[in-house]
């Protein structure tokens, strides 16, 4: 009898062979069953080992696409997803500790609720769910989604942007939010070659 998956961890990866295990292994090595999670890669116009390096990892899905866009990706795997939880995770980051399903597995179970989020860590240190104005960060990887609540509300085709619209989108719909400042992501930002990086690039370009 199949385990019912309480966990879908949805990674988009463009040419990440050299990084992606990172992430896959902060997944393989929680405390927690593994088969009450299931690790999703979708390689993204990759043209190395990327797949290669999920299958390695025990990646349970591993599919191929050619969109050149990270929430193009997202979206075929939250077609793939069948956990009762969607947590996504870029290919250059990773999670904080060997705990943090078995945490989330008792902060869903503690609590009725859409979205629950979390702090991070990236290069300026410790960030709390809500900048400094009082709203919550719009990225989809520091959130525990409920799928039910997704729904057949998708990512857009709109780079570099497609986080911050699918957060919107899903906050038009009135979810029901719980916030903790446990810190449980590592975000890589500026790492050379990122969107981070690129973008930035672009900015400075533009100033000259």
């Amino acid at each position: 009898m199949k385990t019912r998956k309480e966990f879908s961890i949805i990674i988009p990866a463009h040419n990440a062979e050299n990084r992606l295990s990172i992430p896959l292994h902060s997944i393989i090595s929680q405390c927690y069953d593994r088969d009450k999670f299931e690790i999703i890669v979708i390689c993204d116009a990759c043209d190395d080992r990327t797949a290669e390096v999920a299958k390695k990892y025990d990646a349970d899905i591993v599919k191929e696409v050619r969109h050149g866009n990270a929430g193009l990706a997202r979206n075929e795997g939250l077609e793939a997803a069948s956990g009762e939880w969607v947590l996504f995770m870029d290919d250059d980051d990773h999670w904080l500790g060997e705990c943090v399903l078995a945490f989330l597995h008792r902060f869903a179970m503690a609590d009725d609720f859409d979205i629950a989020c979390f702090s991070f860590y990236w290069s300026n240190g410790a960030a709390l769910p809500f900048d400094n104005a009082g709203f919550l960060f719009p990225n989809v990887w520091s959130k525990m989604w409920r799928r039910s609540f997704i729904g057949e509300t998708r990512f857009r085709n709109v780079y570099p942007n497609d986080d911050e619209l699918f957060c919107k989108d899903m906050m038009k719909k009135s979810p029901r939010i719980r916030v903790s400042d446990n810190m449980i992501y590592f975000y890589d930002y500026m790492r050379p070659g990122s969107i981070s990086d690129v973008e930035r690039k672009k900015r400075d370009a533009s100033k000259k």
